[in-house]
């Protein structure tokens, strides 16, 4: 099953390998001009290669995610550390009396002795 995970993954990547590399010629013959319009002001930007804005816009989507993860990260971080203190504070636990023990096997006598 993980093969066929793996092949299908692969056939998929390789199927957007092949449309990206024949739609190369037209996305670099594209420029994306930006403008905003008020009652009483415009502004326009200057033609942009659209090249360049696929990966600014994944790269500033990426940025924005980890911004909305950073909270998330230093509260685990802030939690991991009061346990860890709250371990050192407290020791070790002591074994439980439910714990089942391993019985002695036969083969594990013989290698003792």
């Amino acid at each position: 099953m993980r093969f066929l995970k793996v092949l299908v993954s692969f056939l998929v990547l390789l199927l957007l390998f092949i449309a990206a590399w024949q739609n190369i010629p037209p996305i670099l013959e594209k420029d994306i001009t930006f403008q905003l319009d008020l009652y009483w002001w415009s502004w326009q930007s200057r033609p942009i290669p659209i090249y360049l804005i696929i990966p600014l816009c994944f790269l500033a989507g990426m940025v924005l995610m980890g911004l909305f993860d950073l909270g998330n990260i230093l509260r685990l971080r802030h939690k991991v550390r009061s346990l860890e203190k709250e371990l050192r504070l407290y020791g070790p636990p002591a074994p439980s009396p439910y714990t089942p023990t391993a019985p002695e096997t036969e083969a594990s006598t013989a290698n003792q002795e």
